[in-house]
């Protein structure tokens, strides 16, 4: 069954993945709640959630052990600053996923890495 078309959720997935932040989804509900007064914190949890779960949006937990979004699902790594709680993109090979102790495991369907530190940003 196709789900009917929604405003909201347009609305929603048009900010996550017009941005690198990787927001929480407050930000994402405060950040639209001006647009769109009767948009619900409930509303944006549910809909990050579909994304998620139809492979459009990855949560990446933070060091801070909130959730952050992102849109670009391909392979990629990220940095978590321990300081400002800022989820950073991290531009390297992605691993290969076709090793023989992973298949002693099982299959991977997918993987993420989180580096945690403090970003340069907060070094300065």
């Amino acid at each position: 069954m196709k789900e009917k078309y929604s405003a909201k959720r347009e609305m929603i997935y048009e900010y996550l993945s017009g941005t690198k932040s990787h927001p929480e989804a407050e930000e994402i509900y405060l950040a639209l709640k001006k647009k769109n007064p009767s948009l619900s914190l409930a509303t944006v949890y549910r809909n990050l959630a579909k994304f998620v779960a139809e492979g459009k949006a990855i949560e990446i937990v933070g060091d801070n052990h909130v959730v952050h979004f992102d849109a670009c699902v391909a392979p990629h790594y990220h940095f978590s600053c321990q300081q400002c709680s800022r989820i950073y993109d991290v531009e390297m090979p992605a691993m290969k996923l076709d090793s023989d102790k992973l298949k002693e495991v099982g299959q991977v369907q997918r993987h993420e890495l989180v580096f945690y530190g403090i970003c340069n940003q907060c070094q300065q």
